[in-house]
């Protein structure tokens, strides 16, 4: 299993950054910019229910004996 992360700092005027989470070259997870009214879990931050099977994929994966690679990448 390969996890990837990605992620970029704020342009000038503090948009525009990122953190995304990718499987397998996948994208899974993806969190960037957004506006305080709409920063809650019923809105923009709702992909972090998807947080406990992307562990259970890990999990899993590790009780297989795949091998699990973490690459950062900023850009």
């Amino acid at each position: 299993m390969i996890i990837t992360t990605k992620s970029n700092e704020p342009d000038f005027w503090g948009e525009g950054e990122y953190y995304k989470i990718f499987i397998n070259n996948k994208e899974r997870l993806c969190f960037g910019s957004m506006e305080s009214e709409d920063a809650t879990l019923g809105r923009d931050l709702s992909c972090v229910y998807g947080i406990p099977t992307l562990l259970k994929e890990a999990f899993e994966a590790g009780k297989r004996g795949e091998d699990i690679t973490i690459i950062e990448e900023n850009d």
